[in-house]
């Protein structure tokens, strides 16, 4: 399939995509998501696409991309790729979605004013005073060099410590940022760990009113990262919880 910047990238659904003339990148919005309600991959459909291509390439045609596929791979005679390959937790949750989310956080106290380094040391404080398990080695400190965190530091800021620093922090944080990643948080704890399947179909509605409102809270774009996040549940359903295919 396609690469991750181009159209069609989406290996779950058909979503086209467009094209951020900004930018020059791709990028996957959900209210267009939202209204075009693109149809998901099913074998049929892959079978006519792979078909498509093969079509296109003994015609002779370069630089092929029929709805995300360029070219036809053995793999696909041992698996059905949209939904028996994994989304990588550790890159799409940890070291893209949730790195993004704290370097938006970084840039609300950004400078160096001494108003600001007094925050940022109340932060650095209340990370520093957490009682961590014996069994935890890596434990998460220095809220401005989140981008040195590795991902088990990234994984547990996210499931266990982010809220409750958010919500301590109220008053440095913009209440509906609060409440707007509280339903990511929440959405992926409970994909990792749930002990009745239902939760995970309870979570649905979390993850799509994140999306929904995303634009209102972070520039970063709507790159196919944060479009995969819907996906996650999907996923899980099918193969069981992220803490089950974790790469940390």
């Amino acid at each position: 399939m396609v690469s991750h910047s181009a159209y069609y990238a989406c290996r779950v659904c058909e979503m086209e995509g467009t094209y951020n003339e900004l930018d020059n990148t791709c990028t996957y919005p959900w209210y267009i998501f939202e209204h075009t309600n693109p149809r998901f991959r099913t074998r049929k459909n892959f079978e006519k696409c792979l078909q498509e291509v093969d079509h296109l390439k003994s015609m002779g045609r370069k630089k092929i991309n029929v709805r995300g596929i360029k070219d036809v791979s053995p793999l696909n005679q041992l698996i059905f790729m949209p939904s028996q390959t994994l989304y990588d937790y550790f890159h799409l949750c940890l070291e893209g979605h949730t790195r993004a989310l704290i370097k938006a956080w970084n840039d609300i106290h950004g400078g160096t004013s001494l108003e600001t380094l007094q925050v940022i040391n109340k932060f650095d404080e209340f990370l520093s005073s957490i009682n961590y398990p014996h069994s935890l080695h890596r434990k998460v400190k220095d809220f401005r060099r989140f981008n040195n965190w590795k991902a088990s530091q990234l994984r547990l800021f996210l499931l266990y410590l982010a809220l409750p620093f958010l919500l301590f922090f109220s008053c440095y944080f913009p209440p509906l940022l609060v409440y707007h990643f509280s339903l990511f948080s929440i959405y992926i704890r409970t994909l990792c760990k749930f002990d009745d399947r239902q939760h995970v179909y309870d979570v649905r509605p979390f993850i799509e009113n994140h999306l929904r409102r995303f634009s209102e809270f972070y520039e970063s774009k709507e790159l196919l990262s944060t479009h995969c996040q819907y996906h996650l549940w999907e996923q899980v359903v099918r193969h069981g919880s992220l803490s089950a295919t974790r790469y940390d």
